[in-house]
């Protein structure tokens, strides 16, 4: 993947290539979802200013985890702000994808059919939707909807929770004894468990027929990581709310 920009700051990192754009923030920057900041509108001017240097998108879709596994924007005649599903898959430029994260993590992905036309999603990875595979169900329908090879699959992970911090007296009891669990779970010496769903989506991807260095993974624990939101962290900590945002979109043709 042939980066042509790429900016770090305390606050967000913006990068694009030829392809793609993503910006992903982080509580610094300010919430991007109306319920969590009063200044939110012009925070997310702000972020689609920035992402607007490679995308001249302007409609926001966000996705909101919910109980639809996904939903294509090509087939949905009254575009929305905003979709209670596990995600969102699109190949029209004038739409940037939105999520806003706080443990879990988002993917984002870019895939081009044989026809060369190209696809983008926004998938949330959570407990549930590892447990339902929704983001593989994704990935499925863009290989045979869109005619996209798996292993030409470009996959952005964001910053998610790390199974070192993401501790537990106890977990569900199916977490405990189910054989796809058995590698992503374990108790300490101490009797706390820890779940790593970072390293189960991971695996679950490559599974699929990501390559795996097709994969570009965020090294950024959120819960340890004070800049970024953590609702787990909050739970503890009785701090203010927060988010994590991100923008994906296609980039302009040239």
């Amino acid at each position: 993947m042939a980066e042509i920009y790429r900016d770090m700051s305390d606050s967000y990192e913006l990068y694009a290539d030829e392809q793609v754009a993503w910006l992903q923030t982080n509580r610094r920057f300010g919430a991007l979802i109306p319920e969590r900041s009063a200044e939110w509108q012009s925070n997310r001017a702000q972020a689609v200013s920035m992402i607007g240097r490679y995308c001249s998108a302007q409609t926001i879709a966000r996705v909101s985890p919910g109980d639809t596994e996904f939903t294509d924007l090509d087939y949905v005649d009254r575009p929305m702000d905003r979709y209670f599903a596990e995600g969102l898959i699109t190949t029209d430029r004038s739409i940037v994808l939105n999520a806003n994260a706080a443990d879990c993590g988002e993917l984002a992905v870019y895939g081009c059919g044989d026809s060369g036309r190209e696809v983008i999603a926004l998938l949330h990875a959570s407990r549930a939707s590892v447990e339902r595979q929704t983001y593989i169900k994704a990935l499925d329908y863009m290989a045979s909807i869109y005619d996209v090879v798996p292993e030409s699959m470009r996959v952005t992970m964001s910053p998610s929770a790390r199974a070192e911090s993401y501790a537990f007296d106890d977990i569900d009891p199916v977490q405990k004894i189910a054989d796809s669990w058995a590698d992503y779970v374990c108790q300490d010496e101490s009797g706390v468990w820890h779940v790593d769903f970072h390293q189960r989506t991971i695996d679950d991807l490559v599974s699929f027929g990501v390559l795996p260095e097709s994969l570009s993974v965020s090294p950024i624990d959120t819960i340890a990581n004070t800049d970024y939101f953590s609702h787990y962290r909050s739970q503890r900590t009785r701090e203010e709310r927060g988010s994590n945002g991100i923008l994906f979109a296609l980039r302009d043709n040239d």
